[in-house]
Formats: C-alpha cells, structure tokens, sequence
C-alpha cells in the first residue's frame, strides 16, 4: 500500500549520511566529498537544451508551473512527499553550515566553469569515468607498476588492485600519469576501450 512504500523509501533515505538534490548538485557533491575524500571533483556541464535532443525551456514544457506542480502532487505524490521533506531538510543543513560552506560552493562552482573550455577539446565526449564491467585483479592493466595508490602501507597496492579490479566504473585518476604525452588529459589508460 500506499504508506507502507513511503515509510520503506524514507528508511532507506534516512539511513545515508547526504541525500541532496538536482537543484544544489554542486553543494551535494562537496558533502559526499567530505565523506568519502573524493578525488576529483569537477565535471563536464550536462544540459540537455545544450545537446542534441530536446531545445526547449521549462517554460515551453510547463508555461503554467503551478497546474504543473499540482499535476505533480496528483500523478506522483510519493515522489512529492520524499521531494518536500529531503529538499527542506537539506536546505536546513546548507543552512547551518553557514558563509564558510557557501564560499567553499561559489569556489567550486567557479571551478567548474574554468574547467569547461577543456571539455572542448578533449579527445572524446567521456572522458572522466567510463563503465567497465568487473575484471580480474590479474588484468595487465592492474599491474602494481600502472596503479596510482591513495594508500602508502605495504598491503595498499593489493587493495587497489582488488578494488579497481571489482568496479564498474573506470576514471582516469586511477592511473599513473601518461608519459608519452600523447594524451591531452594527461593520465594513461588501459588501451582497451578507453583511449
């Protein structure tokens, strides 16, 4: 029913440290950052008027955004629910971490902006992360010379290999920098499916 997949989506959402939203994706990103030490940070702009698809504005979808908002309400009211009572409570945490945390979030957000010029140069559209299924930690492009390790102990290269090995996502920063210089980005690659 009803109330039991409402109260099953808000344990779950109170069980995360950050749920933030679209609307503050910058601000987001820094918190998770704070928790988990986020290597990179900056990304590319995905907007979808600035791609091939669809060229209109919310105002061409939705001219009248109240009807909008209500018909929203009406078709989706958990989705109105978890949107009314995360969105406020995260508004009250960006609130209480004060000017510090909104300067951290003007700095990022300019950042971000510097970084777009190099999107538009670089060699493919992907080029942060890529899927990659799992692999072995046997995988020549797992060997301990080709690994850039976070961790200095004596068992850290083993547990990035099994970490790297076990990921679905594969980004650049794991790896050692590119020394032939043949990569714009400058980082090396494994050479299959990712240059």
């Amino acid at each position: 029913n009803a109330q039991k997949a409402w109260q099953e989506l808000d344990e779950m959402l109170s069980a995360f440290d950050v749920v933030g939203t679209v609307s503050r994706f910058d601000e987001t990103l820094l918190l998770a950052a704070d928790l988990v030490g986020l290597p990179v940070l900056t990304y590319k702009y995905n907007r979808p008027n600035q791609k091939g698809g669809y060229r209109g504005t919310n105002a061409d979808i939705c001219p009248d955004r109240e009807a909008c908002a209500a018909l929203i309400r009406e078709l989706a009211p958990r989705d109105h629910r978890m949107w009314a009572k995360y969105s406020a409570a995260f508004e009250a945490r960006l609130a209480a971490l004060g000017p510090a945390f909104a300067r951290r979030v003007a700095g990022f957000k300019s950042a971000v902006k510097r970084a777009q010029p190099a999107w538009e140069v670089a060699p493919r559209a992907q080029t942060i992360c890529r899927y990659h299924p799992e692999t072995g930690p046997r995988a020549r492009e797992l060997a301990f010379p080709n690994l850039r390790c976070p961790v200095g102990e004596a068992g850290g290269k083993p547990l990035c290999q099994h970490f790297y090995a076990h990921r679905l996502f594969e980004c650049p920063w794991q790896y050692v920098p590119n020394s032939s210089l043949t990569d714009p980005l400058g980082c090396w690659r494994p050479s299959s499916g990712f240059l």
